[in-house]
């Protein structure tokens, strides 16, 4: 059969009836998610340097520039999860990615943190769904629960790594 005969299907880029998965958006979602995990991975390494030095050592004065260093280095790694779910939206065509490129902003906004977990573990689960791996779905599900999160991340950091 020849492409473009009747009985076999031309595939377009935006054709939402025959869509064909980009292997590079899919190389890059995975690149971008695995930056992205590896800084709030050290977002969440220098919060926890921060609680010992508040609490132990009762040094108050590095209280600003530990803020300040946690907001940039959990922005980037946010910024890289954001661009990473974009990526697979583009390959599924789907919204489930827009809610976790969203509870990625909500994760930036104190009180709201807790609803921006749910939604990126969403969007964790959905991407071991769309690549059939179950350590994938393992850690969107536990990263989703606010305070075993933080070994679903790890187990994500050691997937994507």
């Amino acid at each position: 059969m020849q492409i473009g005969s009747p009985s076999v299907p031309i595939y377009y880029p935006n054709n939402r009836y025959y869509p064909r998965p980009n292997q590079r958006n899919v190389f890059m979602g995975k690149n971008y998610i695995k930056t992205g995990l590896k800084y709030l991975f050290v977002a969440l390494l220098i919060f926890i340097l921060f609680i010992i030095l508040l609490f132990v050592l009762k040094i108050f004065t590095l209280l600003l520039i530990f803020s300040i260093i946690i907001i940039l280095v959990g922005g980037f790694g946010l910024d890289y999860l954001w661009k990473g779910f974009a990526e697979y939206e583009k390959v599924t065509n789907k919204g489930v990615f827009g809610l976790a490129k969203f509870g990625a902003l909500l994760y930036i906004i104190p009180f709201t943190s807790f609803i921006g977990s749910i939604l990126v573990g969403i969007g964790f689960y959905n991407i071991g769904v769309l690549e059939n791996n179950d350590k994938i779905k393992i850690g969107g599900i536990l990263s989703a629960i606010p305070f075993v999160g933080i070994i679903g991340l790890l187990i994500l950091l050691i997937y994507f790594h």
